[in-house]
């Protein structure tokens, strides 16, 4: 008989999402950071919709049951992988002019060894300005970024179909957060302000760091349009590199003392 490991592999379901969108828009959800899958397949990729009743205001409407199946629906039939960005269309969420609306959108991933991960975005349109872009930070698949590692992340922007901003000046403002404290002093060493690059060994192992960007696009009327990302990073421990001196073999005579040196053996962080 075949058992599950003691030391089980547990999945991390990510899940990222503009934090501002216009109704007129497609909502981007980004699930390319999970991990946990141990090399095969997901057993299961379940995706759940709900009304997020947690934020919304007054004069804010609810979506139907039915239409909440309908893009639950949309959602379990078309998306069972992480590999890809996952695109609803403004038709399938159901935006409506002059109708504000607030979805939970929830993640949940089980691996072969029947460990599971669930993680939840809020998705709602701004409706104070039509031509709002929506904007993600992309970056090479960090599972568990390694602190010996360059970082190099991007902001990702798309303009609004309500409003053609594409080429009007955009402003990148980054920061780094050490949990939930602000960091000075970390440097973004990016020369292009689409970037955010740190040097190896700028972040500690151990530590979860939220990269934050701000963007501020200044519309052909000389007015201002703000929205911002965000997202999670974890720092992982490497670990130690043992060394023994000499080679993988080592020839000696029996009447020689025999000296076994390890003094080159580092620890990769």
């Amino acid at each position: 008989m075949i058992a599950v490991p003691n030391d089980v592999i547990s999945p991390v379901a990510s899940l990222l999402v503009s934090r501002r969108i216009s109704f007129c828009d497609d909502v981007a959800l980004d699930p390319t950071n999970s991990f946990g899958s141990g090399g095969r397949n997901w057993r299961s990729v379940v995706w759940d919709v709900q009304n997020d009743l947690s934020t919304i205001r007054t004069g804010y409407s609810i979506l139907s049951n039915q239409q909440l199946m309908t893009i639950r629906s949309y959602l379990n039939k078309n998306f069972q992988g992480t590999e890809n960005v996952v695109v609803l269309s403004a038709s399938i969420m159901g935006f409506k002019e002059f109708t504000p609306y607030s979805v939970a959108i929830s993640l949940t991933l089980t691996n072969y060894l029947l460990k599971s991960s669930t993680v939840t975005v809020s998705v709602y349109p701004d409706y104070a300005e039509k031509a709002l872009p929506s904007v993600l930070i992309s970056s090479p698949t960090y599972k568990v970024f390694s602190t010996w590692q360059q970082l190099n992340v991007f902001a990702h922007v798309n303009p609004s179909r309500c409003g053609n901003l594409s080429s009007a000046p955009m402003l990148f403002e980054w920061s780094v957060f050490e949990g939930s404290v602000l960091s000075s002093s970390i440097v973004n060493q990016g020369k292009d302000p689409r970037f955010l690059r740190l040097n190896p060994h700028t972040l500690i192992p151990g530590m979860t760091y939220t990269l934050f960007v701000q963007v501020t696009v200044v519309t052909s009327t000389q007015s201002v349009v703000t929205t911002d990302a965000r997202r999670v990073l974890l720092v992982g421990r490497s670990g130690v590199k043992a060394k023994i001196s000499g080679g993988s073999t080592i020839t000696t005579m029996q009447s020689d003392a025999f000296v076994l040196d390890g003094s080159s053996s580092y620890a990769i962080d």
